[in-house]
């Protein structure tokens, strides 16, 4: 895969669960669009694992297949308290994907690893956030510094020359 493909398969990726989060989770009561959302994180973390090059390992398909089966779990239920749990539940199983996936194995799992799992996944995420941040930033300066660079198309070029 190419430099600049990684990078739109990952803001895709995040601009559809972020739209599709919004709209399914915001919109209506815990049911089956949990589900469904959890099933969108779960293909988009195998995806993302799979474009890094990471194998898809049993120690990876466990923890997002129990995430998968409790989000899809929230439409059996209807009592709140199971629902807060449900979504705990969810959160850290995602989180240990996360973590899993750059690194799959199941000599990680530890009981540290479990207990830093809640705290390291967010902030793994947030750092990894800020800094293709700053390359979407640079890469914007870049485009408009040089509009003949490799990574503009002829339209690109032709919309910076024009302004």
């Amino acid at each position: 895969m190419s430099a600049m493909a990684r990078p739109f398969l990952l803001w895709s990726i995040a601009v559809a669960l972020g739209g599709l989060g919004t709209g399914f989770l915001f919109d209506a009561t815990p049911g089956l669009n949990w589900g469904v959302w959890t099933l969108a994180c779960v293909c988009s973390i195998l995806l993302c694992a799979r474009v890094g090059g990471s194998p898809t390992r049993a120690a990876l398909l466990v923890p997002l297949a129990l995430a998968a089966s409790f989000g899809v779990a929230a439409a059996v239920t209807a009592a709140p308290p199971f629902h807060a749990v449900i979504a705990g539940g969810v959160a850290v199983l995602l989180a240990i994907a996360v973590l899993l996936a750059g690194n799959p194995g199941w000599e990680g799992l530890t009981s540290p690893f479990m207990l830093r799992v809640p705290v390291a996944a967010p902030l793994l995420v947030a750092g990894e956030a800020i800094r293709r941040g700053f390359e979407l930033v640079g890469l914007s300066r870049r485009l408009a510094t040089d509009p003949s660079s490799a990574a503009c198309s002829s339209r690109c070029r032709w919309w910076v020359s024009s302004r």
